[in-house]
């Protein structure tokens, strides 16, 4: 899991965003229940056939998109649901930063969209 947040350190503790991202491998989506990932990004993927370097890259690489967010919005759509686990979704995640450079990454079900659209 990864999270991210803008939350302040006053006794207010006010943030514009707080994210969390799950990585659930798909065979091990039987283990999880909707109450488990409700509001947060899952990944939906085959993580368990990758190797501990390529897992290390796909989360670092997610880390890297993540940093220097000045503001994160989060579209999730629905794809499908079985039995009683929790509900399979596609997600883009739009990102400004101070970058400006706009680009587009997909990893599985999970859209990030870096600087294409402003956000206020």
């Amino acid at each position: 899991t990864i999270y991210i947040s803008d939350e302040e350190s006053t006794p207010q503790r006010k943030y514009t965003f707080n994210e969390e991202l799950m990585f659930i491998d798909d065979d091990a989506r039987k283990n999880y229940t909707s109450s488990d990932t409700f509001g947060n990004v899952v990944y939906g993927g085959t993580l368990k056939n990758k190797t501990h370097k390529e897992l290390l890259a796909l989360f670092c690489d997610v880390i890297n998109l993540l940093d220097g967010a000045k503001g994160i919005i989060v579209e999730e759509q629905f794809v499908s649901q079985e039995g009683h686990e929790y509900q399979k979704c596609s997600y883009i995640i739009k990102i400004c930063n101070e970058s400006n450079i706009i680009r587009n990454i997909r990893y599985e079900n999970i859209l990030f969209l870096i600087n294409e659209e402003i956000m206020n």
